[in-house]
């Protein structure tokens, strides 16, 4: 779009699986996004294959497949989050046990761009709350 000049930028939005996507997409050597939000995303398969509650806990298997170490460090977004240069907006469910907010907190810290983090009190897995809605968007 941006290079048929349709459009000057490109964001990228995703939640749970869709966070990992865009956390993926973000941290690809040839990212064209500008800015990404992520809503309670994986960025580290290991550490969730390990942390999630037991009711999720096969569904890294759909998402990636079987449990191979290489496979889900190489798949995390993690490993190349050195990459993310775009703005990113981390929003996250303080109380969150499908994805932990130790998720959201590790890519802020390796990402060296323009990062913005929420945590919101009273929120798990996504949100619920008109509140918390009325948040993310001012």
């Amino acid at each position: 779009m941006i290079e048929r000049g349709l459009c000057k930028e490109v964001a990228i939005i995703g939640g749970s699986a869709g966070g990992f996507s865009t956390l993926h997409c973000l941290s690809n050597e040839n990212n064209c996004f500008t800015a990404g939000i992520n809503l309670c995303g994986v960025s580290n398969l290991i550490e969730l294959q390990k942390n999630t509650h037991l009711f999720e806990s096969c569904y890294n298997y759909s998402l990636v497949g079987n449990f191979d170490k290489e496979l889900y460090l190489e798949r995390s977004p993690i490993t190349n989050s050195k990459n993310i240069k775009s703005n990113l907006l981390i929003l996250q469910g303080e109380n969150d046990t499908v994805v932990p907010k130790s998720q959201s907190l590790i890519i802020k810290e390796s990402v060296t761009g323009n990062v913005e983090y929420h945590e919101f009190p009273d929120e798990g897995h996504m949100f619920s709350k008109p509140t918390t809605f009325i948040k993310m968007f001012e």
